[in-house]
């Protein structure tokens, strides 16, 4: 009973163990601004070199017509070398950071049993004291061991954790309003009006538009249209609140849309883009990623409408069919109708239509100007469009210059007005001629 009671109370042996393993743990503290800088740095050089193998298999047919494959190669081995160099340097900070633990580890541990034997030697603990304390040395130095191991390991994700975090912290652009206003469409057609909106990008001085005002009525279409750099694209980010107008307001019926909540606002507002992003999946996936609760019935009937049913069907797996990521594997035509049926299938009261044309080409032009046609009836519709073919029979026309509203009318109008919009015309004719 007496030799448990010393082997339980050497107060002086168990206060330097319990010291050695805390000293073990604030060591290798000192180590962590080299630890998290050359580890952080390893992960980040990593995730640019993978970007950049991505990129360039990738983009492979542009630099083979550019005969750059050898220079991009060069880069490739250059930042690859640099990047097997920190690696070295990582892995050398590591082992070393790791060895220290360990030899501290074992030698407080050590230290700690021999400080027993001494005192056992003097008779002030029995001599199974260092039995014991040879036995809690090692069960204590073993937890420490795996935690240096399981710190080692939280350093492989701190420079993604890092960009999180910062992502977090960003302020958005746009905010929901605390006190939000219902937005009913229910009964009627929205009408969108810009009153003098003035906008520069956030971290630009500049002003892209410089008051604005203009209207689209409900159920109308009206076409933005204008030179490169106008700001016709800014107009369809502003509806969609993609930012805040730094100045005036955009209104849907009367109301500023900055009071609506945000989901509210863009859950009635079909959009087409010029660059139609397409995930990896099936058609039939892409398609009902404007709807999801869709039926299969409606996805074929929007794919139908938008003329997309019938190249679909050639596939051998129809909608079943993977595209690819980005659609690779479809033409731009092919990639628009798409899209296009997102946008019946969504069915939104608005519709914006964001150089839907553009970049395809006669016959695929044809075939999307019909499936716009009839996607435009019943719904409040904005067209930007380089293709000035394309937006004659809009029941209106805004010309943009230079973030400002040059001039407006139908195409007969401003045909006959004989300004920017008969000098656009008539370029495009030359140019194509």
């Amino acid at each position: 009973m007496s030799d448990m009671f010393h082997r339980s109370y050497d107060a002086v042996s168990a206060l330097a163990l319990i010291a050695s393993m805390l000293l073990c743990v604030v060591v290798p503290l000192a180590t962590v601004p080299a630890m998290d800088r050359t580890v952080t740095d390893y992960w980040t050089d990593y995730s640019t070199l993978t970007s950049q193998y991505i990129d360039s298999i990738q983009g492979m047919t542009t630099l083979k017509t550019l005969d750059a494959e050898q220079s991009m190669g060069e880069v490739l081995r250059r930042d690859a070398t640099a990047f097997w160099k920190r690696s070295i340097r990582n892995t050398g900070i590591s082992l070393s950071n790791s060895a220290l633990m360990f030899i501290l580890t074992s030698v407080t541990s050590s230290l700690t049993v021999v400080l027993a034997a001494i005192r056992a030697m003097h008779g002030i603990v029995p001599a199974t004291a260092v039995t014991a304390f040879l036995f809690l040395a090692v069960e204590c130095a073993r937890p420490m061991i795996e935690l240096n191991s399981a710190w080692h390991a939280s350093f492989l994700g701190m420079s993604v954790a890092k960009e999180m975090f910062g992502l977090m912290e960003m302020d958005p652009p746009v905010k929901d309003p605390e006190d939000p206003v219902l937005l009913d469409v229910s009964d009627r057609l929205p009408e969108i009006r810009f009153d003098a909106v003035r906008f520069s990008y956030p971290g630009r001085e500049e002003e892209v538009l410089h008051g604005v005002t203009f209207a689209v009525p409900p159920g109308s279409t009206t076409a933005v249209v204008g030179p490169s750099g106008a700001g016709k694209s800014t107009i369809l980010s502003l509806v969609l609140r993609f930012y805040d107008v730094t100045g005036g307001s955009v209104t849907f019926n009367g109301t500023d849309i900055r009071r609506y909540a945000l989901r509210a606002l863009q859950d009635q507002i079909g959009v087409v883009f010029q660059d139609t992003y397409l995930f990896y999946g099936t058609i039939a996936e892409n398609i009902r990623m404007a709807r999801p609760d869709a039926s299969d019935e409606e996805v074929r009937e929007a794919a139908t409408a938008a003329n997309a049913h019938d190249f679909i069907m050639a596939f051998p797996d129809g909608y079943e069919t993977i595209v690819g990521e980005r659609g690779v594997t479809l033409s731009g035509g092919e990639r628009q109708r798409i899209s296009i049926a997102r946008a019946i299938l969504k069915d939104a009261p608005v519709l914006l239509l964001d150089e839907a044309t553009s970049s395809v080409d006669a016959e695929s032009e044809a075939l999307i100007q019909s499936a716009l046609s009839e996607l435009t009836k019943q719904r409040t519709t904005i067209i930007v469009a380089h293709r000035l073919s394309t937006v004659r029979g809009a029941d209106n026309i805004i010309v943009l210059n230079d973030g400002m509203v040059a001039e407006q009318g139908t195409h007969g109008e401003l045909m006959a007005a004989d300004g920017v919009y008969r000098s656009l015309i008539r370029a495009q004719e030359e140019s194509s001629q």
